[in-house]
């Protein structure tokens, strides 16, 4: 009897750490790195300075800590904190990526605070899985003035809080964002001028905002999503407001997937009369077989038809080209060819203009990248 009892309270002392263990952590992520060479073509005359250079670039490494715990009836507490290490370089590594803390429903949603992927790369491309981000036709769909402006940061929003609904009949879903300020921090409150800070109180020039609107349908094997973004700096005199619509849609036909996607990018200047307004067009496919991977992104930024750009030669096309060879369930190494096609007077260049490219320079990027997913 004694010992039927001393095994009860045994079983029961290592059970109380699992019943009161109501916080999960988990951990997950990616190291990802590219060696490959970039060049510039199309140069001016009389150019100094090389013209290619080689390089081993990060992709984007990350480790991603996710945080839930059971609040009950349903709901429940969240958080995600994405850290971002340069595996390439020296790099000290800050929660730069999608960061944020919240709360979740299954029957009203979910509402979190923290910085997001708002409104960029809403182009249906299914190269980002594996290939490197100069293959990233971002580079074509979240720019403007001919390729000088990035659309949304094409980054995080930051001071940002975001709603998004509950899947509803399993096939619809809307994200709702704003953002107090979507380009600097809001680290001194009231820091009246203070460039870097929040800039409302006692500031006699306009309050910044930004919104982000993203209703999404999907099936079995299809997708559509639309995104809206507007913006305006904050307490920044002569910055102008941005305007974002991109539309894209998807069908997979076994192993084969075809989107199509649309972009227009309106930049607003602040004396009235537009800076930019230009539209694009994506058309990424993807096939994929066994441990084989092929993507392909080939985009088209039509003329700018701001007054500013009449008469000028503000096109530019875009090519993604990846192969991509699944090692295992987390490991995969790639090929990767992508290059960008200038009018005379557009500057578009590959992902975030990393490289700077001037007007009529042609940029080029073929590189070959391993990544390990964990």
């Amino acid at each position: 009897m004694n010992k039927k009892l001393i095994a009860v309270a045994v079983a029961g002392m290592l059970a109380a750490p699992a019943a009161f263990a109501q916080t999960t952590v988990t951990i997950t992520g990616k190291v990802m790195a590219t060696f490959g060479q970039f060049k510039q073509s199309g140069r001016a005359p009389g150019a100094v300075g090389n013209s290619s250079e080689n390089l081993v670039r990060d992709e984007s490494s990350r480790i991603i800590f996710l945080m839930r715990e059971d609040l009950g009836g349903g709901m429940a507490a969240i958080a995600k904190i994405d850290v971002r290490y340069a595996t390439s370089e020296s790099n000290a590594g800050q929660a730069s990526g999608e960061s944020y803390v919240g709360l979740t429903s299954p029957s009203w949603g979910t509402i979190a605070l923290g910085k997001f992927d708002f409104h960029y790369g809403n182009s249906a491309s299914f190269t980002g899985v594996h290939g490197g981000l100069q293959t990233n036709p971002t580079a074509i769909m979240d720019r403007a003035a001919a390729g000088a402006t990035a659309i949304a940061n094409q980054t995080r929003t930051q001071n940002a809080i975001r709603y998004g609904s509950p899947k509803w009949g399993d096939m619809f879903e809307v994200i709702v964002g704003y953002s107090a300020n979507a380009t600097a921090a809001s680290t001194a409150l009231g820091a009246a001028g203070a460039t870097g800070n929040e800039a409302d109180y006692g500031v006699a020039v306009r309050k910044g905002s930004a919104w982000n609107v993203q209703p999404k349908i999907y099936g079995k094997n299809w997708e559509a999503s639309y995104s809206y973004w507007s913006s305006k700096p904050d307490g920044q005199v002569g910055m102008d407001k941005q305007r974002g619509d991109s539309l894209y849609g998807w069908y997979l036909w076994g192993g084969l997937r075809v989107g199509l996607a649309y972009n227009r990018s309106k930049i607003t200047a602040v004396g009235g009369g537009d800076a930019s307004n230009r539209t694009a067009w994506g058309l990424p496919i993807a096939y994929n077989w066994g441990n084989h991977n092929i993507y392909l992104d080939l985009n088209r930024a039509r003329a700018d038809k701001a007054a500013v750009f009449a008469g000028t030669d503000t096109k530019a096309n875009f090519l993604g080209l990846t192969y991509a060879y699944d090692m295992s369930k987390r490991t995969t190494a790639a090929v990767s060819y992508s290059r960008i096609k200038n009018g005379a007077n557009a500057a578009y260049g590959l992902f975030a203009q990393q490289q700077e490219t001037l007007v009529g320079e042609d940029p080029r990027f073929i590189g070959v990248t391993l990544q390990h997913r964990f």
